[in-house]
C-alpha cells in the first residue's frame, strides 16, 4: 500500500462529505499474473493498492485515504 500527501485527497476528506466513496467509485482495478489484485485511483496520484482480495485493495484505499 502506497501512501500520499496529495493536497486533492486530504481537500476531499476535510471539505467533501461523500467525496471518498466517489473517489472509490473511479478505483481502477486490475487482477496481475501473480493472482494479486492491484487497484489505484486516477485521480490521486500515489494512491494505490496491493493485496490477494479485490475487497482488501478497496479497503487498503479506504484506509489511505483517511489518513
Amino acid at each position: 500500500m502506497k501512501k500520499t500527501n496529495s493536497p486533492q485527497v486530504r481537500d476531499a476528506i476535510k471539505y467533501r462529505p461523500g467525496e471518498m466513496q466517489l473517489l472509490l467509485n473511479s478505483a481502477i482495478y486490475k487482477k496481475l499474473n501473480d493472482g494479486t489484485w492491484f487497484a489505484e485511483i486516477p485521480s490521486c496520484n500515489g494512491v494505490w493498492a496491493n493485496h490477494t482480495d479485490k475487497h482488501e485493495c478497496e479497503k487498503e484505499l479506504r484506509e489511505v485515504l483517511t489518513e
